[in-house]
């Protein structure tokens, strides 16, 4: 019988992203190409569930790791990311004449 593949494609893209982010301080998109391609093959069910299910609780102990040294801030600026997004909008309707 098969398994959630999908599921354990975002778990695991949720780990790698997740330690991306607490150690670099950002997320690369697109995806770096050897990541999107691990994933995919996790899609595509070229690895068993159980050695998926390892690969994310491994994945989960360095991303918990991650997180206690990471730099970033405890909490976001709300009031910066609010500020952002509403000059990113108002440039938007400018250069759409709105």
């Amino acid at each position: 019988m098969g398994w959630d593949t999908k599921t354990g494609y975002h778990a695991l893209r949720l780990a790698i992203q997740g330690k991306q982010l607490m150690d670099d301080a950002h997320i690369v998109l697109p995806m770096r190409d050897e990541d999107r391609d691990f994933l995919l093959d996790v899609r595509h069910g070229q690895y068993s569930r159980q050695w998926v299910i390892d690969e994310i609780n491994r994945r989960a102990a360095l991303l918990k790791s991650a997180i206690t040294q990471s730099r970033l801030p405890e909490r976001a600026d709300r009031a910066a990311i609010s500020a952002w997004m509403a000059n990113l909008q108002r440039a938007w309707w400018a250069e759409n004449d709105l």
